[in-house]
């Protein structure tokens, strides 16, 4: 297991926020290594097409919310 260190929580916690404000419950989260296997300081956040709320969840869930992301936001998430 590689432990990525030193995580701007301003950062992590606005990407995470972006993410769940898209209409996600879910994400999965990984560290990124090089070809070498030596780890990068590098967070992947993935979102499963499953992990979205869907029309009836947005209707009957208060927390289950919708926004667009911009070009800016996304290119942030890559």
């Amino acid at each position: 297991m590689s432990l990525i260190r030193k995580i701007p929580l301003n950062t992590l916690i606005s990407i995470l926020e972006n993410i769940y404000n898209s209409g996600a419950n879910y994400v999965d989260i990984q560290g990124e290594t090089d070809d070498s296997g030596v780890p990068q300081d590098t967070i992947i956040f993935s979102v499963r097409p499953e992990y979205m709320c869907d029309d009836e969840e947005e209707d009957n869930d208060d927390e289950c919310k919708i926004k667009t992301l911009s070009d800016e936001e996304l290119n942030e998430l890559i």
